[in-house]
């Protein structure tokens, strides 16, 4: 806990931040926000891929490294959420 004087007409009073809950906050913010693009992003690509489209102007000319990938994509994702799931306190059993 961090204090920083806050003047009053009468006295001098202390106004207390609490940087470890911002710092918290802003940390679920960006996890979300991390998962959220991701998401979008991978989504887009898988769908435009399998429509027959090139979303990248270079393409995918090897079916393997498009899939792993893809695969890559997801496992970012879910490890995005494992770390979200942490940072908020959710606990899942097996």
């Amino acid at each position: 806990m961090v204090r920083f004087p806050f003047i009053h007409k009468n006295a001098v009073r202390y106004s207390q931040i609490d940087f470890l809950k911002i710092m918290k906050i802003i940390r679920v913010l960006g996890l979300m926000t991390l998962i959220c693009y991701t998401s979008v992003i991978l989504f887009t690509w898988i769908y435009t891929n399998l429509d027959g489209k090139v979303y990248f102007l270079a393409g995918e000319p090897i079916l393997s490294v498009k899939y792993f990938e893809w695969a890559l994509g997801f496992t970012g994702i879910f490890v995005a959420l494992d770390c979200l799931f942490k940072e908020i306190g959710i606990t899942y059993s097996n």
